[in-house]
């Protein structure tokens, strides 16, 4: 719904389509302008305190792999903070193997090793406060990455998980000068 001098606008969304057999496209959207007016004017006392989620994400199978691109958005009523994750990102190769020899039986100890690149992502992540000030927050970004490959020969698994985190801070607000 939305005022009639355009103003605040409440919009709610979802939707699905699969293009092709490897292909998938979601989106759920929820909306609201301002959330003071949510609260004044809605009349389901569970709508005043919920947080409005709204996420498009895609997917596609190719022959090497999975990949997905996706973004998330969640607005609190209550508060008014809003936390955004744009983009998401993944890859899933498949595994790969080495020195691929046909018969077991007659293969060597380095036959067949295989090789997981594991899932590769990365995603960017914003949380703003409405009301900085008096809570005395700071807004900040998030950027992370995340890696884990894994390496079997025979019995023998050897894996690792690397991660990478980056945190931003808005400025200081409402500190007193004294």
């Amino acid at each position: 719904f939305w005022t009639t001098d355009g103003t605040r606008l409440n919009l709610r969304a979802q939707s699905g389509w699969r293009p092709d057999e490897v292909t998938n496209v979601s989106l759920n959207a929820s909306y609201a302008s301002s959330s003071q007016f949510v609260r004044e004017t809605s009349v389901d006392p569970r709508a005043v305190s919920q947080d409005l989620q709204s996420g498009l994400n895609m997917s596609r199978q190719l022959r090497w792999g999975n990949v997905s691109f996706g973004a998330d958005r969640s607005q609190s009523i209550a508060t008014g903070d809003v936390r955004q994750t744009f983009p998401t990102i993944s890859f899933s190769p498949r595994a790969i193997t080495l020195f691929r020899t046909a018969n077991p039986e007659t293969g060597r100890w380095y036959n067949n090793i295989t090789f997981t690149p594991g899932s590769l992502s990365g995603r960017r992540s914003e949380h703003d406060f409405a009301d900085n000030v008096t809570l005395r927050q700071r807004d900040n970004e998030t950027i992370q990455a995340q890696a884990a490959p894994q390496l079997t020969i025979g019995n023998l698994s050897l894996g690792t998980s690397v991660s990478l985190a980056r945190e931003d801070f808005g400025a200081a607000v409402g500190s007193d000068a004294s």
